[in-house]
Formats: structure tokens, sequence, C-alpha cells
């Protein structure tokens, strides 16, 4: 190092020795023939940095997931818009394509239908669903007169595995697939409701994305709760908006207040989905409790 060094006359001097050091060895790093990037790998700055530094600059990839997203709604208005009475803006275009880029997926394509059959299949026709992995249609998934999701399902030829689920909140979940050459098409009922929408995404259509992606599904944590919970009593398994982080070594986590099925207000403050037990009717400070992140835990 030049600081261990006094240079003169175009002479060195060591004026400081220490144990070998600061010396690159060939094959140091990996030797020949060992595997740097497994198949599957996500190219993100790292493992493209790392395949710069072996010259690697055209690779083999598998392509993102297709994603087709349905809205649907006659009350819908596009977010610019100024609702009138009766009126929502349409903020799950937004909340999916956030969420599907946090996800690695960006391929996604956006369409909205009124709530009648002939519009749904239309808009479905008009996208050219079967190119799409993956189809979304929000809203329409429950069983009143304008919910049609269950029929659009079966006129696209979808198996449906399950038509609801015992969560809290995005109970009306449908789940189906549709058979194609090489791998089946995977399609979801999103129950309309904003909340719901993202806690469905994140327990299930993020898990069916890690599966398309071949890449490990996102594992949930163990923490604590930081102050008690009373009135969590419900007949249904919950997964509550929470914001955890690092304290003092462990995982603790603050729930937040939601009204309802639509409430997405407190979203931005949280990081995980906390999981209360059906039939739970109060969470004492310390409890030890699931969580399923949804973005990086604060510390």
């Amino acid at each position: 190092m030049q600081e261990h060094v006094e240079a003169q006359e175009g002479r060195v001097r060591i004026v400081k020795r220490t144990a070998e050091s600061h010396v690159r060895h060939r094959g140091e790093d990996a030797r020949a023939g060992e595997i740097l990037l497994q198949p599957g790998a996500i190219l993100d700055g790292a493992a493209l940095a790392l395949l710069a530094s072996m010259g690697k600059t055209s690779v083999r990839v598998s392509r993102q997931p297709r994603i087709l997203h349905l809205t649907t709604g006659d009350e819908i208005v596009a977010p610019e818009t100024t609702p009138a009475p009766g009126q929502i803006r349409n903020s799950n275009v937004t909340l999916i394509a956030g969420l599907g880029r946090e996800c690695g997926v960006d391929a996604i394509t956006h369409f909205h239908a009124k709530d009648d059959m002939a519009s749904l299949v239309r808009m479905a026709a008009e996208a050219k669903w079967e190119t799409f992995d993956v189809i979304l249609v929000s809203g329409g998934s429950g069983k009143g007169d304008y919910d049609f999701s269950a029929e659009l399902f079966r006129r696209l030829g979808a198996t449906v595995h399950f038509r609801e689920v015992n969560v809290r909140p995005g109970k009306p979940l449908i789940f189906g697939t549709i058979p194609r050459e090489g791998a089946s098409q995977v399609i979801f009922g999103l129950p309309g409701n904003a909340l719901s929408h993202f806690a469905c995404f994140h327990l299930f259509v993020r898990r069916a994305l890690d599966h398309l992606l071949d890449r490990s599904v996102t594992a949930t944590w163990r923490g604590h709760l930081a102050e008690a919970m009373p009135d969590t009593l419900n007949s249904r398994e919950t997964w509550w908006p929470v914001r955890a982080g690092f304290n003092e070594g462990r995982v603790e986590c603050r729930a937040l207040p939601w009204k309802s099925s639509g409430d997405i207000t407190r979203l931005p403050s949280a990081n995980a989905l906390m999981k209360v037990p059906a039939s739970t009717s109060r969470l004492d400070a310390g409890t030890m409790v699931e969580l399923l992140p949804t973005r990086p835990l604060g510390l």
C-alpha cells in the first residue's frame, strides 16, 4: 500500500511490512467449472455485475409472466375523474400495477368492463385473453346479481378449484386454471374492495407468480405483538395489516387500524400481514404471531 512505503529518486523503501494482503490470486474467487448463477436466478444488479465480470453479456432468460387485469363495475371511474354520487375511483389498476412491479413483473395489461356479462366477455376478447399467463378479474367474484366472474371462468373453459376462502379480508376469492399447450393459464377472481385485493394478492397471487418465476415462495416470519389487540374475534382467519420491525434483536409488530375491506388508508405504513386465527377474541402484548412480509421490514 502507498501509505506503507516511502518513494524517493525512483526507489521504494518499505517502512511497514504486514502479512500478505492486497494480493489477488488467480482463481481465488471461484474455481473453473463452478456454477455461480443457478437456473431461475433473478438478474438483479448483483447478478448482472457477476455476469459482466465473466464477460457474459448475452444470456438466455425466461420471459416474465404476462398478466391480464380486468376491472369491473358500473360505479368505477378513472382516478383522474371526480366521482359522482355512488361512484368510486379505480384504485385497483394502480394497486395491481404497483404490486406486480414489486414482485418483478411489469408486463401487465389493464381493461375495464361494465357490470354485465356481454361487456366482460367483449373486454376479455379484445385483450386476447388466451395470450396471457395469469388473468386477474377485479370485482364480481361474489354471488350477487351483478357478479359475473364465475360465469366468465366457465366461458373461458376454466376449471374452478374453489370459489371462496375462509379468510378476512378477501372471502369471495375464485381460483381456476385454463388448460393449454405447455402450461395452464392461472385465473383469479379477486374481491373488488381494495384491501381485499391487497391481501389476496399477497396470500395467493404472489405465490402463483413465485412458482411461475421458479423462485422460492415468500416465507412467513415469527414476531411479537408490541401492543395488545382486543376485540379481534371473527369466525374467519384474518390477515391484519401491521408495521413490523426489529427491536432489541427480535421482530415486533404493531397492528394498523382498518374500518372495512375497502379501507386502504393505512396500507402505505404496512409492511406485513399478521395472521389472526379464527375465533381469536384477544391478542395480548408479547404474543408470538405469524407475519407475511409485504415489503422489507423496517429496522
